[in-house]
């Protein structure tokens, strides 16, 4: 999930931000004003076990971690201190994305901005840098969420996934499942997920998953989604017209991790990651299988540590002294050169934004 309340609190000044309106305001004391007493939850990776050799993911050759899957007294610990937005909350936000957020000169307004805004924000992500079916606990953690009236999503590659395992996720509540498929071919998929997979068995398993939704009439939405590369933007179009008739939300995301892995001929990212700045360190937090707490979800190694579940609350974690210096850091632009955030992101950090306005 995402903070929503955050998002309201501070969108008039990001408009300014990003039309270049905003002068010498404090912005370290001015975006920490905007932050929720308790954090949001953006992410929990409930394990980092993975068969994918995927060449845009840190995971296949950077992560150093050990595997493992979080232990089940962690994880409820977590969905106890994870309030879920209320019923007006949601109602606003709803009408802040209608009235104000897409409508917006900040927002390219492409599919993948909606679902960020919409799935991202509503859904507690139960993925880190690991595959979620080879966690056999996986089940249980959505039923418990459940419970708790907090709408859960994953993304998985379609071959991991199994009819019964299907079945049992959808019985046990779940919000929305991705399927990730990037190419129409074989030699397409094993160049970007190295790993060999047949196609007309990838197509069997979204008629299968969509025909278990429809049977059981599941509120559960399947999403189905191609990564946008050099060598499958001639497919592209192919699958969206395959797909987007049927009961499935469909659509083409940008490749991310492009500090890691570039592509000739792969088009110019556009989402809102990467035309606006970074907003991780104020509106969420995440946490790693084993209860680090991270405040990006794309810290493969957890070298950006703010603490620890086991041994403090979230609460306390958002509002110490380390996450206050790490928002700090990142409104001023103080970040050290070698800093995760300048190394290996994409993303643009706001103290360097304004910097840049200013001089220019």
């Amino acid at each position: 999930m995402q903070d929503i309340n955050y998002y309201l609190r501070s969108f008039e000044t990001k408009r300014k931000v990003m039309e270049g309106r905003m002068e010498d305001a404090d912005m370290a004391a001015l975006f920490e004003s905007y932050i929720s007493q308790k954090p949001v939850v953006f992410q929990v990776e409930t394990t980092n076990h993975c068969n994918m050799k995927c060449v845009m993911c840190p995971r296949t050759d950077k992560m150093t971690r050990k595997l493992g899957h979080m232990p089940m007294d962690l994880y409820k610990k977590v969905i106890e201190e994870i309030e879920p937005f209320s019923p007006i909350d949601r109602l606003k936000w709803q009408r802040f994305l209608n009235l104000d957020l897409f409508p917006s000169s900040i927002l390219s307004g492409e599919e993948e901005d909606f679902f960020h805004y919409v799935v991202s924000a509503s859904a507690l992500t139960l993925h880190g840098f690991g595959e979620p079916p080879m966690d056999l606990e996986l089940i249980e953690r959505i039923r418990l969420a459940s419970e708790k009236n907090i709408p859960t999503y994953f993304s998985c590659n379609p071959m991991n996934m199994k009819d019964q395992f299907f079945q049992d996720v959808l019985d046990a509540g779940v919000s929305y499942v991705k399927y990730s498929f990037d190419g129409l071919d074989e030699d397409t998929l094993y160049k970007y997920r190295g790993r060999k997979m047949v196609v007309d068995e990838i197509y069997e398993r979204f008629e299968k998953s969509i025909e278990a939704i429809e049977r059981g009439g599941y509120e559960t939405v399947l999403v189905l989604t191609m990564l946008e590369f050099g060598a499958n933007k001639e497919q592209q179009r192919e699958f969206l017209e395959r797909w987007q008739s049927r009961n499935v939300y469909v659509y083409i995301k940008n490749s991310h991790h492009r500090w890691l892995y570039e592509e000739d001929d792969t088009p110019e990212n556009t989402s809102t990651h990467t035309h606006c700045f970074c907003e991780y360190p104020f509106n969420s937090t995440s946490l790693q299988y084993d209860g680090t707490v991270i405040p990006c979800p794309l810290d493969y190694d957890g070298v950006m540590r703010m603490g620890h579940v086991s041994e403090n609350s979230l609460e306390e974690i958002w509002h110490s002294d380390t996450y206050k210096n790490f928002r700090k850091m990142h409104a001023e632009g103080t970040l050290p050169k070698e800093h995760f955030c300048r190394s290996q992101c994409d993303m643009t950090i706001l103290g360097d934004l304004m910097k840049k306005q200013k001089k220019a």
